[in-house]
């Protein structure tokens, strides 16, 4: 029998050496002490709400995160690789660092109880967050489904203060779906059939006319406000007491043409010679009930751009 004795004890070792490899400890909820302690992602950065919000794109950044990194109420943000001290953006543009690099350590950290996760969707877009004490991540690496059936790859970083010191309250980041490119604007525009024209442009105004044709819109689509903009993408600033939409809304003629005239003096004053951007808002109007079960439906209003010039 002594044999089996031995087994035995030799099994239940075994056994409470796997059950403690099936139940590890939960980590622990990030502190002060632990905020630089072995840390792995060795970010630093002063949280300022006054700050100004920075993007950086993907050509600046050694190609990193194709859809930008985002700097939010943080400012003199630095990365020590090797020993070095380099501003974020810098060792991501030198190679001193990569995207991979950053949310391998975030999970790390998160691993080792040094930052708190939190995963939410939008669209099917999923937004992983990393909030350390001193600052928060938000990071993506999805593909979205976009409305024209296309898959784009998505990596998209956004560094921010979430708690300020002195500073009531915290800032919670909502999730997106909402990426830019140059060459396609915005990745998840549904197809409203929409074309926009300017005419009989002048210094005080213009005659709009809007195609409109097929389209992946519910309801009707009506416009609803606009704005002016110069080349560079910047709002042209308005008439001091402005207020409320600049006229009424109007509803569009689906499949044809509607024909409708802006006059701008009362908003803008009239316009010097120069080349600008007008953009409207349009609105897909109708009752929910129409939205069947299995539709996803990404957008209930969007903006469509037109450049004009007016003539010395």
């Amino acid at each position: 029998m002594k044999p089996l004795i031995q087994f035995s004890a030799f099994a239940l070792a075994a056994v409470l050496l796997l059950a403690g490899c099936a139940n590890p400890q939960s980590p622990s909820q990030p502190t002060e002490e632990t905020a630089t302690a072995d840390r792995h992602l060795t970010i630093s950065l002063e949280a300022d709400k006054d700050a100004d919000t920075q993007f950086f794109p993907a050509e600046d950044l050694n190609g990193n995160f194709a859809y930008n990194m985002q700097y939010q109420r943080v400012k003199d943000v630095t990365i020590t690789v090797d020993g070095e001290v380099l501003p974020l953006e810098t060792a991501l543009a030198q190679g001193a660092v990569n995207e991979e690099d950053i949310f391998y350590y975030a999970r790390q950290d998160a691993r080792a109880g040094i930052c708190e996760t939190e995963v939410k969707s939008r669209q099917g877009v999923s937004n992983f967050y990393f909030h350390y004490p001193e600052y928060s991540l938000k990071l993506i690496y999805d593909v979205l489904e976009a409305p024209d059936g296309s898959l784009p790859l998505i990596s998209s970083m956004v560094l921010y203060a979430r708690k300020i010191p002195g500073v009531p309250g915290q800032l919670e980041m909502n999730p997106t779906s909402h990426f830019f490119t140059t060459e396609a604007g915005y990745l998840d525009l549904e197809d409203w059939g929409l074309a926009f024209e300017l005419q009989q442009v002048s210094p005080t105004g213009a005659t709009v006319s809007c195609t409109q044709s097929g389209g992946q819109q519910i309801g009707q689509l009506s416009v609803a406000y606009y704005y002016l903009l110069v080349p560079d993408g910047s709002f042209l600033e308005k008439a001091e007491g402005t207020e409320g939409a600049p006229f009424e809304k109007i509803p569009l003629e689906m499949d044809g043409t509607t024909t409708f005239s802006v006059d701008w003096t009362d908003w803008y004053g009239t316009l010097p010679s120069g080349t600008y951007h007008i953009m409207f808002d349009v609105y897909d109007l109708f009752d929910p009930e129409q939205v069947h079960p299995l539709m996803k439906d990404f957008h209930d209003w969007q903006q469509y751009t037109v450049s004009f010039t007016i003539d010395e």
